[in-house]
């Protein structure tokens, strides 16, 4: 079977595309193009009026770094203020968008203003029915903040424009209590207790330290301090002094201004003995008489002598021990005085820290107090810039612009349909041309035989 060349079986469709253009096709599917484009933008307009429109009321605050988001200042730069001014445009957002605000809302304006189906319902309990109200008052609401500034745009949407600015303007109002309420100066009276708490223990703290003192008879640890030092030298001085006396008795020299002589061999009594007995050997024999008493009245000299320097070596034997007796007394007194005076730097640290957090307990009262007259006066740094205005036009674009918009779609859907139809009669006739060539091709297939009555096909 010859089938034709591709632009043959492309033609039609080709010709098909210029009848479109040309306006054949155009006027053959007129109708349904005609209903389409005129029925699109009445839809259009009927929708308009029929579907609830939508009015929204806009407000501005501004937020400004006022007392409520000034903490200590870790640093100081652009960096840090930016960082507090985001913090507080977040911090305002949260509060606007809270739920327990919008229940506000909808108590002060009515939920059968706001919201009239809710207001019906009568299967849920009040609550239950004030928070729905609440929810879908925040479904409505929108908060966004205005880029490179501390601008919020508040906008809140209703189907009756009255009612969107009455809620908008209430909620800018309860949203400024609510502010006041959230940074007021409640810190006050926890303030003053604070201040309590600390007086309490830093008068406890004194009592302790005085207390400490009196038990210990310690009034001024330095001048004590300075004291013991003093007589722990003078007995180091007096015992250094008895221990040199000692060694000279010991070698047999007698103390200066102590006994009858510095020394014992110059004591004058064995001077004049011993020179006697010098004399009398000169002129007797040492077994003499004469010689043997000379020589027992100096045995008898020496020993008395012996016993004074034995004397005074144990008259000065107990002076030593006395004055180190002393000495180990200071020392104790001294060990004892620097434990005291540990223990009362100790109660001095106590009674220091008690006065620094009395005097910041001070400083966050006096904050507190300067927070709660502000508060008193409202003054906050949240202001409204631009009050609820009152929509004019509903959400959307306007009549007009949707009878446009509807015959511009109208025009390109009943194109739309007139080409589909356009191809699917094509298809139908193309269908229908092959159907009717296979028929005429089996016709001339079949063989004849001429007859008086004409042409008989013959029998496959």
């Amino acid at each position: 079977m010859n089938h034709p060349p591709l632009s043959e079986r492309n033609g039609p469709a080709r010709k098909g595309l210029l009848q479109l253009v040309g306006g054949d096709v155009l006027l053959r599917h007129w109708r349904p193009f005609a209903f389409v484009a005129l029925a699109t933008p009445i839809a259009a307009g009927i929708a308009h009026f029929v579907l609830p429109q939508t009015f929204v009321s806009e407000s501005r605050v501004l937020i400004k770094l006022g007392r409520e988001f000034m903490g200590p200042a870790e640093q100081s730069g652009r960096s840090s203020a930016m960082y507090r001014l985001n913090e507080a445009i977040n911090s305002e957002v949260e509060i606007l968008s809270s739920r327990e605000l919008a229940a506000e809302v909808v108590d002060y304006v009515g939920m059968s203003i706001l919201f009239p189906d809710l207001a019906e319902e009568t299967d849920d309990s009040p609550e239950v029915l004030r928070q729905k109200a609440a929810a879908a008052l925040l479904k409505s609401l929108s908060t966004t903040g205005v880029a490179e500034s501390s601008v919020i745009r508040v906008a809140l949407a209703h189907e009756d424009r009255m009612v969107a600015q009455e809620a908008l303007g209430t909620l800018m109002e309860r949203f400024q209590a609510r502010h006041l309420d959230v940074f007021s100066g409640k810190q006050l009276p926890v303030a003053d207790e604070v201040v309590t708490a600390v007086r309490k223990a830093l008068v406890e703290a004194e009592e302790a330290r005085a207390n400490y003192r009196e038990a210990n008879g310690i009034f001024d640890a330095d001048e004590e301090r300075s004291i013991l030092l003093r007589r722990r030298d003078e007995l180091l001085t007096k015992i250094e002094e008895l221990r040199a006396s000692r060694g000279q008795l010991a070698s047999g020299v007698a103390p200066d201004g102590e006994g009858e002589g510095s020394v014992l061999t110059e004591d004058e009594d064995l001077i004049t003995l011993r020179a006697e007995e010098q004399r009398l050997l000169e002129n007797y024999y040492p077994s003499s008489h004469a010689v043997q008493a000379v020589r027992a009245q100096i045995v008898s000299r020496e020993r008395l002598a012996t016993e004074r320097l034995e004397k005074q070596l144990s008259a000065l034997e107990a002076d030593e021990q006395r004055w180190v007796a002393s000495l180990s007394e200071v020392d104790l007194g001294l060990r004892q005085l620097e434990t005291h005076a540990r223990s009362l730097r100790e109660l001095d640290r106590s009674v220091s820290f008690e006065e620094t957090r009395l005097q910041e307990a001070m400083g966050a009262r006096e904050a507190a107090l300067f927070d709660a007259k502000l508060d008193a006066g409202e003054v906050t740094s949240v202001v409204v810039i631009d009050r609820p205005t009152l929509p004019l036009e509903p959400l959307g674009i306007g009549l007009v612009a949707k009878l446009f918009v509807g015959a511009i779609a109208g025009l390109f859907l009943g194109g739309s349909l007139v080409i589909l139809l356009h191809l699917l009669g094509r298809e139908d006739d193309e269908d229908a041309d092959e159907q009717l060539q296979r028929e005429t091709s089996a016709e001339s297939a079949t063989p004849t035989r001429p007859t008086v009555f004409g042409s008989v096909k013959l029998p496959s």
